[in-house]
């Protein structure tokens, strides 16, 4: 009997887990298979289709950082304190769990972000992004690649521009990053 006692917890362990393996397996197929190509297609052009599309295409990578986050964060010695004191899942949720996996999640976003704009852009000048006349860095860059044996700076300044905000965005995460980490604030 103290046999299957043992065993009992490896068991919903193991069945619980079958879930998550299969959601992680179908986000590494849709990355396989081109993250942004069938958003992208299916929603078409223009300024909010492709947010969506970007958007849609980030999804897989937030919920796997997401996952893994909360399943180091599941071995903790005060999670495990929480549950003996008597904490419903929710509680130890919302005090614990979110909390520790906040400032991960943002200072991913601020890089994601970054990501995002190159992405936009990068739509915007091969011309399935952003359509003119709304503007776009992607779409002055491509007007001004028409022009640049003639007028470089067309080209030349939007290019800075997207240089110099994901620079600013990756900046913006690393700040966070150190500001939000608990083990930095400590050591020093």
């Amino acid at each position: 009997m103290a046999e299957a006692g043992r065993r009992w917890p490896g068991r919903v362990a193991a069945r619980a887990g079958r879930v998550p393996v299969l959601l992680s397996r179908e986000e590494d197929d849709r990355e396989g298979a081109g993250g942004l190509g069938r958003p992208a297609t299916v929603l078409g052009s223009g300024m909010t289709n492709i947010m969506l599309a970007i958007g849609i295409s980030n999804v897989p990578y937030f919920a796997r950082l997401a996952r893994s986050m909360a399943i180091s964060i599941r071995g903790r010695e005060y999670i495990e304190s929480a549950v003996t004191t008597g904490l419903n899942h929710f509680e130890i949720i919302t005090r614990y769990v979110l909390p520790n996996m906040s400032s991960v999640i943002i200072v991913q976003t601020s890089l994601s972000a970054a990501s995002a704009l190159i992405t936009e852009s990068t739509l915007s000048f091969m011309g399935v992004g952003v359509q003119p006349p709304a503007a776009s860095l992607g779409v002055l860059l491509r007007d001004g690649y028409d022009y640049i044996s003639k007028a470089s700076w067309l080209s030349i300044f939007p290019g800075i521009a997207i240089l110099l905000t994901v620079i600013a965005l990756n900046f913006l995460g690393d700040g966070l990053r150190d500001a939000l980490d608990v083990k930095i604030r400590v050591d020093n």
